[in-house]
């Protein structure tokens, strides 16, 4: 997989949460919290543990902190201004293993309607088949809670997994995700897990 292919996904993918229900709407179908995400020290055994040496990234209109592995690589996204990617480049080749990307949309009163219509839009989208929810559950991470899922699809005839995180906030939608092959998900959970832990909306 070409350097930026993974980024190129996500901006199909991911990017779509822009305009696709990130408004005002009534109700809040939040499920039942079952992982919680928090921050060392309140979470000492996670912060013994770093499976990296971090970088801190701040948003630049100060909605968000997070740490993110200091040998990755911070890309901002040309189509989306508030895209950013993080992406693990291999050495010495043009491979990405993985992506985190945040993105920030507007508020959003109802993230199972946000989260069925980002899927509704992914599917039509060009090179895009058998997309399926794997899994969905309740999320808390460091105070906001939000809805967990994964999902498997594939673009161009390459299989990826995605864990996509999407927050709740008073004046915004945070969407956090991990997409990698899927033969790669169990190796790159301790660093997207460690990096929900330190995301704060400031």
């Amino acid at each position: 997989m070409k350097n930026q292919s993974i980024v190129n996904i996500l901006l199909i993918c991911l990017a779509l949460l822009g305009g696709q229900g990130c408004s005002a709407m009534a109700g809040d179908s939040l499920p039942t919290v079952t992982t919680i995400y928090t921050t060392a020290p309140s979470n000492p055994q996670a912060a013994a543990a770093l499976p990296f040496e971090q970088s801190l990234y701040k948003d630049h209109d100060a909605r968000f902190e997070i740490y993110y592995p200091d040998t990755w690589k911070l890309v901002r996204s040309t189509n989306a201004a508030d895209t950013i990617h993080f992406v693990k480049l291999a050495i010495g080749d043009e491979v990405n293993h993985a992506a985190v990307t945040v993105i920030v949309q507007g508020v959003a009163r109802n993230l199972a309607t946000v989260a069925e219509t980002a899927r509704q839009t992914i599917q039509t989208q060009p090179g895009v088949a058998q997309l399926m929810l794997l899994s969905e559950q309740g999320v808390e991470v460091n105070g906001l809670r939000g809805i967990e899922q994964v999902l498997t699809f594939s673009l161009a005839g390459k299989t990826m997994t995605q864990r996509l995180i999407y927050l709740q906030h008073s004046s915004y939608t945070f969407a956090i995700s991990l997409t990698v092959e899927p033969e790669q998900l169990a190796s790159y959970t301790p660093t997207f897990e460690t990096m929900l832990r330190s995301f704060k909306a400031l």
